[in-house]
């Protein structure tokens, strides 16, 4: 009798990507690394212009935008990535944290908004509730 045929490979699923859009190295590696630990490979740009292709290109489960970008506004950026990818969950992260930049942000499309300097726990829960969310 014949041994019985092995089941086939099982193909991994990808973890979800986040695009990391900062025009600082270290607020880049900072999210980054937040990103990381909630289990999602990560895609660091720093600009607006770099952030819009790299969406394009990569389409990203989530980006972490900041607004204090080198070529453009990061409400620019948003509304930019909120029209080409409707669907794509954006989190802004900016400075300071007033009530109007908020507002704008969340009226522009953005799903959260977080403070600097950026608290790790929070945005680890924002993007592990994301995630369950997508799986949901």
């Amino acid at each position: 009798m014949a041994p019985p045929t092995p089941p086939p490979p099982a193909f991994e699923t990808p973890s979800p990507l986040a695009l990391v859009v900062a025009s600082e190295a270290p607020d880049r590696q900072l999210r980054a690394t937040i990103a990381r630990a909630s289990g999602l490979e990560v895609l660091e740009v720093s600009s607006g212009g770099a952030a819009v292709e790299a969406a394009e290109d990569k389409e990203p489960d989530v980006v972490l935008l900041d607004v204090h970008l080198p070529d453009q506004d990061g409400l620019q950026v948003l509304a930019q990535l909120r029209a080409d990818h409707p669907d794509m969950p954006v989190i802004v992260v900016a400075e300071p944290c007033e009530g109007e930049r908020v507002e704008a942000a969340l009226d522009v499309g953005a799903l959260n908004y977080r403070c600097k300097p950026v608290n790790p726990r929070e945005v680890t829960f924002v993007l592990d509730r994301l995630q369950r969310a997508l799986q949901e």
